[in-house]
């Protein structure tokens, strides 16, 4: 015999529990978890509790799906220890567009993510205060000298935040050749880049040529090869003359040694890219 599904006004309850999940997620509030001491897949609108403290811990997030398009989830952890936790994506699914799992180490660390509703889950916030975590009962957690005055508080608060944004720029013309094409650059700046990660929000390229394509790398040699995790990205095809390129894409060096890869190919003739400014903030 078989036994046709429950339905409730001609949805089946699956449909109508869905439904309900929906709606619930689509209410600015998190429906937070019990803390969870193994490995968890979470649900849409949840805020997982994760304690790893003596032990690595996966969390795996739902399906990015077209009805989920601009609802979250998220983590936070709330152990003190350096033990991994890490997010993973189900299928082909992937966090910002370009990884299948995400993992950290930080103590006190939590993300959040929202559905572009087309298999990604774009990251949203990210939360580490382990540095903020303050007990008047723990001597660890005091510093000496105790703080004076306001400014001196603000200050000492303010040296101890993680992961605040901070803008970044590099300026560079070349000056002695100009950039040749179809060579693959880095550059760097000890004094206003210094990040091997960061979220490029503006290329500002001057250039005589009247076609040309640009390219992010991730890597040195990086167009060559084309052997970076994140392979190569095209910013922009056929260009023409000098731009102003306004995005939101993350970066990562992989070299580890604080530099912008990219890749300036011209297309007319023998132009050259006379001069490349970027802008973008910190992230870790």
């Amino acid at each position: 015999m078989i036994l046709a599904p429950l339905h409730v006004d001609g949805r089946s309850l699956e449909d109508v529990r869905d439904h309900v999940q929906q709606l619930a997620a689509r209410i600015p509030v998190w429906r937070l978890t019990a803390t969870k001491t193994a490995a968890y897949t979470a649900k849409i609108g949840e805020m997982v509790i994760v304690d790893a403290a003596d032990a690595d811990r996966e969390i795996t997030l739902p399906k990015a799906l077209s009805f989920s398009r601009g609802m979250m989830v998220g983590w936070k952890r709330v152990d003190s220890s350096v033990q991994a936790v890490t997010a993973i994506c189900q299928g082909t699914d992937l966090i910002d567009r370009q990884f299948a799992t995400r993992s950290y180490s930080n103590s006190f660390h939590g993300d959040t993510y929202v559905s572009d509703g087309a298999g990604s889950w774009l990251r949203w916030a990210q939360v580490g205060v382990s540095s903020l975590d303050f007990d008047p009962g723990e001597p660890g957690d005091w510093v000496d000298p105790d703080p004076s005055t306001v400014q001196e508080a603000l200050d000492a608060l303010a040296a101890r935040v993680e992961n605040i944004m901070v803008l970044k720029r590099i300026v560079d013309d070349n000056s002695a050749a100009g950039f040749d094409t179809l060579t693959d650059y880095h550059l760097t700046d000890a004094t206003t880049w210094a990040v091997s990660k960061a979220r490029i929000l503006a290329f500002i390229l001057e250039t005589g040529s009247s076609d040309w394509d640009f390219f992010l790398l991730q890597n040195d040699n990086g167009f060559a090869t084309n052997d970076a995790t994140v392979k190569r990205r095209q910013v922009v095809a056929n260009g023409s003359g000098s731009m102003d390129i306004h995005l939101d894409m993350p970066f990562e060096d992989e070299d580890a040694t604080s530099e912008l890869h990219f890749y300036f190919r011209d297309n007319a003739g023998a132009n050259k890219l006379d001069k490349i400014t970027v802008l973008g903030v910190s992230i870790s």
